[in-house]
């Protein structure tokens, strides 16, 4: 007659695993027998939770757009050529890193504060990812991305005023 153990350590979830074990050494099983009869009688597990559905991408208004096809046009200027020559996992990983980076500065774009030091580190950092890069070219290049990108921010912010 098995009996119903309730979660926790009570004396008596104690004494009937010290009775299921003493019966279990008694038999031909021995422990392993125990031991399959003590996680018999445990409490079931609640089922893991369905992971959730992937999210559904939000459309942005046309000045967004707008917005987005000119950081990225700034973004690419000048480095076409050097993309197209990059092995295939590294422009993978290049072109993931750039759609980033445009998430962030448009996003910067539309709050309306513009760190330029930020896009300045994080476009040398994307820059970076180019093997072989003169460190003079890719200073110079994110340098002038970010001025491109400022004026960016100040012709979309004049318009509003």
């Amino acid at each position: 007659m098995p009996q119903e153990i309730t979660p926790g350590f009570s004396p008596e979830n104690l004494q009937s695993i010290d009775q299921t074990l003493d019966a279990g050494s008694e038999s031909a099983g021995g422990v392993e027998s125990a031991a399959e009869k003590i996680v018999e009688q445990s409490v079931p597990v609640a089922p893991i939770a369905a992971p959730l559905p992937a999210p559904v991408p939000v459309k942005s208004s046309p000045a967004t757009d707008s917005i987005s096809k000119d950081v990225e046009s700034v973004l690419s200027e000048n480095i076409a050529s050097i993309y197209k020559n990059l092995p295939a996992d590294r422009k993978k990983a290049f072109k993931l890193k750039g759609e980033q980076i445009t998430d962030q500065i448009v996003h910067m774009i539309r709050s309306g504060i513009l760190q330029v030091k930020k896009i300045l580190g994080i476009i040398r950092d994307w820059l970076e990812m180019i093997p072989g890069v003169n460190a003079f070219f890719l200073e110079q290049e994110a340098k002038i991305k970010t001025d491109k990108i400022q004026e960016l921010f100040d012709r979309e912010h004049a318009s509003a005023v």
